[in-house]
């Protein structure tokens, strides 16, 4: 054998123990997704859930969102939990993979906590492919008190990879009354499928959504150290949960949003996402169904309003 073919041989050889050792080199992690692609295509049905106090604990939230960072530090206390929020698809719409990766492991447990009012006028807009495509208007409302606070979990012990739990860790949501002003927009039909694998063979859900009766806006917790990369798309996470009225036919649903940086903008504006959630319709004066469904968290856009 020639010393051209031996050396040949050797390279080919080097080759293949290179691909050997850094496995990693063929499946790569997908990377932390932008801010408006993943804020508009994750959405949360909430279910209630048995009771359960935790310990005695107070947490230091700070507001993340641009349009709300002038807000004080807020510390609250940590009260009962009272939602499990979980990630789903509307209209059998799923997120593209680099999206999904992430969004089928945001799961939230929400806590009641209690707060002084803010009384902050916004404007809502809705952000979700699927719901922009129904025509809904946007929606003035003032934002009221806290109420909940919800906190990434997992389920059944099931965690997500290593690079996604770095990413949905930090994603904390505290949840504000809302006061709807003008019209009542009119009850929309969505079909909900689970996203998360644990939930994944359960059915899906047909609901109607009505106006946003909560927000729930990005906070950080005081000691969370935030990576710079991630914190540059949590700050614009926005959804709107919906608590329903269930009859066998029908389901009441609310709805909210969330406004992400727009491609090639500048300093922050006065725009920004949130995530919105509604509570329970008044009930009718006769009794009805309770479905564990409860809400439906979407992404939309959150504008201030002048106050006048």
């Amino acid at each position: 054998m020639s010393r051209r073919s031996t050396l040949r041989g050797f390279a080919a050889s080097a080759s293949l123990m290179l691909v050997a050792v850094l496995p990693g080199a063929a499946t790569a992690a997908p990377a932390v997704p932008q801010p408006l692609p993943f804020v508009s295509q994750l959405d949360l049905s909430c279910y209630r859930t048995e009771g359960y106090k935790p310990p005695p604990t107070a947490v230091t939230l700070q507001h993340l969102n641009p349009v709300l960072a002038e807000l004080p530090p807020e510390t609250v206390k940590l009260g009962a939990r009272e939602q499990l929020c979980v990630p789903v698809a509307k209209n059998g719409a799923i997120p593209p993979p680099g999206i999904l990766d992430y969004a089928r492991w945001v799961d939230l447990a929400c806590y009641r906590i209690e707060g002084g009012a803010r009384n902050v006028p916004l404007t809502l807009s809705q952000l979700n492919p699927v719901v922009q495509r129904l025509g809904i208007q946007d929606a003035p409302v003032t934002m009221l008190s806290p109420e909940q606070l919800c906190v990434p979990v997992a389920k059944n012990g099931e965690l997500p990879p290593p690079e996604i739990l770095s990413f949905v860790r930090h994603i904390d949501l505290e949840c504000y009354a809302l006061r709807v002003l003008g019209i009542p927009g009119r009850p929309f039909p969505l079909t909900l499928g689970h996203l998360n694998p644990v939930l994944a063979d359960r059915p899906k859900t047909e609901v109607k959504v009505g106006n946003a009766r909560q927000l729930c806006v990005p906070v950080a917790k005081r000691g969370d150290e935030i990576p710079r990369e991630v914190l540059g798309t949590v700050r614009w996470l926005g959804s709107g949960e919906v608590r329903r009225r269930h009859r066998p036919e029908c389901h009441r649903a609310g709805h909210a949003e969330t406004d992400p940086p727009q491609p090639g903008a500048g300093a922050p504006s006065r725009r920004g996402g949130h995530p919105h959630r509604t509570g329970p319709a008044r009930p009718s004066g006769r009794q009805e169904r309770q479905d564990p469904a409860e809400g439906l968290t979407s992404l939309s856009r959150c504008s201030r309003c002048r106050r006048k």
